[in-house]
């Protein structure tokens, strides 16, 4: 079940998105203390809360109105009067979207429909920054066990509560997870190059080779060994 917090502010807003874990923020523009359009700047361009989609509601429908509400960042721009059952629905469709562009940023390779993508909505700078450093981080430390949270906290200079919410809301995983879904990916992108187990294992981060084996028969279902003899390669 879905929790609804509610503001009659934007600066209460803030407050909201400050001390609760956040999904979407359905806002008036029109508002005193602060109104819709400060609020979704203030939301995306921070780190914190950079991530979480905005619908803007106005009786304003002029364009510049339109073009002020998305140069703030907000994925949608809704003119009243509206049906509640079509703003379900843009909210359930920008979450899917965003999973799905998600995905798509995660692996290049992945086919994403064309009628999905014009439904997408972009990541801003931070987020860009964010999932292109996560990325560059455990590549370029793909092949040391030492490797920790402790060391994507420092160098991003985060919390390791919002890392903990940018993982779940761009990944879908925790940071441990994520770290050793990429190590499983290198793996089979080493063994298919001809790297044997053990080279494989020191490749990507693993100190023991036979605890690597463990992980990948828990991955793919097959020990590294049967993986190259599978016709997968």
């Amino acid at each position: 079940m879905s929790n609804v917090y509610t503001a009659t502010n934007g600066e209460e807003a803030l407050k909201v998105t400050a001390e609760y874990t956040v999904d979407i923020v359905v806002s008036d523009v029109m508002m005193p203390v602060m109104d819709g359009i400060e609020l979704c700047d203030r939301l995306k361009n921070d780190l914190a809360t950079s991530h979480i989609p905005v619908i803007l509601l106005t009786a304003k429908s002029d364009e510049e109105s339109t073009i002020a509400g998305f140069r703030s960042g907000a994925e949608a721009y809704i003119p009243k009067p509206f049906d509640p059952q079509l703003l379900a629905l843009r909210v359930k469709n920008i979450l899917r979207a965003r999973r799905v562009y998600i995905n798509s940023k995660i692996d290049e390779t992945s086919s994403v429909e064309e009628d999905t993508m014009e439904d997408l909505p972009p990541l801003n700078k931070f987020d860009n920054e964010f999932v292109e450093r996560i990325n560059s981080l455990i590549n370029d430390n793909m092949d040391n066990s030492d490797f920790s949270i402790a060391d994507i906290t420092h160098a991003l200079g985060i919390s390791r509560s919002l890392l903990h919410i940018k993982m779940k809301t761009f990944f879908n995983a925790s940071m441990t997870d994520y770290i050793k879904r990429c190590r499983m990916t290198k793996a089979c992108e080493l063994l298919r190059k001809g790297f044997n187990v053990s080279e494989t294992a020191y490749a990507t981060g693993f100190s023991d080779p036979n605890y690597f084996t463990k992980v990948f028969k828990k991955t793919y279902g097959m020990p590294p060994t049967e993986f190259l003899s599978s016709g997968e390669v």
